[in-house]
């Protein structure tokens, strides 16, 4: 990566048995990638995400 490189990205891993509802957050500053846990968006709330939330417990009793 150049070196004044930068950039966000969110993750939510519905997958993970341990943190299924919380995003992790990447920062890439000056062309070093961070992992950090999100304050913000963490943990979504089920009555908004209900989509969401129904589609990893599909996901996860398929498995």
């Amino acid at each position: 990566m150049a070196p004044g490189s930068y950039g966000l990205l969110y993750v939510l891993d519905g997958h993970d048995e341990d943190f299924f509802n919380e995003f992790k957050v990447y920062t890439l500053i000056r062309g070093e990638v961070m992992e950090h846990n999100d304050p913000f968006l963490s943990p979504f709330i089920p009555r908004i995400e209900d989509v969401a939330l129904n589609l990893i417990i599909k996901a996860r009793s398929a498995s």
